[in-house]
């Protein structure tokens, strides 16, 4: 009887302050993981039958409104924090809680500027006060230019599709991350980040990475 209940989606974001530019509240992953967290802790609580559904987060986006300028959108700064926020999903949800964790998503399919949440930026768009004109066009037209955020998709997309044990620093919510995977078994990808929530932070890390227990004998 009711209606059948297939996974469960949820939109935790970093900062849900929705007013103008002016505000200094700026990302924290840490937000997104407790909100989750304190969501299945009530799943399992009130609703034990559908602790064991996939879960995802539909909207784990560092801030809320796209539409809010941000100039770290068109650095690396935005792709960084997204495998971070990815990551930590996998890791301590996943790994640690062994919640089915399927796929942490972000909301970013909108066409807007250099320094809204897309994917893409419009360039030589009309403007005006309430974002882009599309229907007054003054003979120049727009293009889209590619974002640092696309590629980060596209290195995605060139992941295997099972995740492997990484051993290191014990913190999973640590700025220097990595996820690694195997495809098949003569493929190994592995991302690395190295992402602090404030985008005015800077530095470098130096990273030892070490591979072993490889699935074949010789790299081409």
């Amino acid at each position: 009887k009711g209606v059948r209940l297939d996974f469960i989606n949820v939109h935790e974001k970093g900062v849900k302050h929705m007013q103008g530019p002016e505000t200094k509240l700026e990302p924290n992953t840490a937000v997104i993981l407790s909100r989750t967290r304190q969501l299945l802790d009530h799943i399992r609580r009130e609703h034990p039958r559908f602790q064991h559904l996939p879960f995802m987060d539909g909207e784990a986006d560092p801030k809320a409104g796209w539409y809010i300028s941000r100039p770290y959108y068109s650095t690396a700064y935005y792709p960084a924090i997204i495998a971070k926020i990815t990551n930590q999903q996998l890791q301590v949800l996943g790994d640690g809680e062994h919640v089915d964790v399927r796929v942490a998503l972000q909301c970013n399919a909108f066409l807007g500027g250099w320094d809204y949440r897309t994917l893409l930026t419009l360039f030589q768009a009309n403007h005006h006060s309430e974002g882009i004109d599309f229907h007054h066009d003054n003979g120049l037209g727009f293009d889209m230019v590619k974002k640092p955020v696309l590629n980060f998709y596209s290195m995605l997309s060139l992941l295997g599709d099972k995740r492997v044990r990484t051993d290191g620093d014990n913190d999973r919510t640590a700025d220097l991350g990595v996820l690694a995977t195997t495809c098949a078994d003569d493929q190994v990808a592995v991302l690395l980040y190295n992402s602090a929530d404030d985008p005015g932070k800077s530095g470098a890390t130096k990273v030892h990475l070490q591979l072993e227990r490889l699935p074949f004998s010789q790299a081409m």
